[in-house]
């Protein structure tokens, strides 16, 4: 027949000891815990091929029933042949593209392409106090002058603002930073230079 299942050990002691005491004692039998949601080891297995085999190449299979498996990434933080991957656009935009929000500490440039392609991504931004990445941003990403700054935006900025800024950035990559709109600006910068 039918059982109780808590979805993590502890929810099945609450029902147990507190939620359904009285059923509990009447059915011991029909309590039991199984974890059934899914795991992000799962998760990349079946929707991120690429960022899986990346993996694999790199420290393993260990990690796809260990989560304490990825650990061993640390072991090639300065591998150059591990960093050069990260760069292969395919396995970067992968990553990218997952990422939960993208900080972004160039404190000097001009308008730096992994910016657009992070606003392009509507990934929410926290970029480094500047003009040019604030110009960048239309001054709707969060900002900050130092390490200190960016702890307490992190530990502070709630999903809600998250969430809102990711289309607030999607939209204005697709309306100031396509390839089509950038042609064009420098098409009139050029007829300019050459009728003066």
């Amino acid at each position: 027949g039918y059982s109780v299942n808590g979805v993590a050990a502890i929810h099945t002691e609450i029902l147990k000891q507190s939620e359904l005491n009285h059923f509990y004692k009447i059915y011991p039998e029909k309590f039991n815990n199984k974890t059934n949601g899914i795991t992000f080891r799962r998760w990349l297995l079946s929707c991120n091929h690429e960022l899986a085999a990346f993996l694999s190449r790199t420290i393993g299979d260990g990690y796809k029933k260990d989560a304490d498996e990825l650990q061993k990434l640390l072991e090639h933080k300065d591998d150059q042949a591990v960093l050069d991957a990260i760069y292969d656009k395919s396995i970067l935009d992968v990553l990218r593209s997952n990422c939960y929000l993208y900080v972004h500490g160039h404190s000097a440039g001009g308008t730096n392409p992994s910016l657009c392609e992070a606003m392009y991504l509507g990934l929410p931004i926290l970029a480094f106090s500047n003009g040019y990445n604030e110009n960048t941003t239309f001054f709707k990403a969060k900002y900050f002058k130092n390490a200190d700054d960016l702890c307490n935006i992190v530990r502070s900025i709630s999903k809600e603002e998250l969430d809102c800024m990711r289309p607030v950035m999607k939209e204005l990559a697709m309306k100031h930073y396509r390839w089509e709109g950038i042609a064009k600006e420098y098409e009139r910068l050029f007829e300019r230079i050459v009728n003066k």
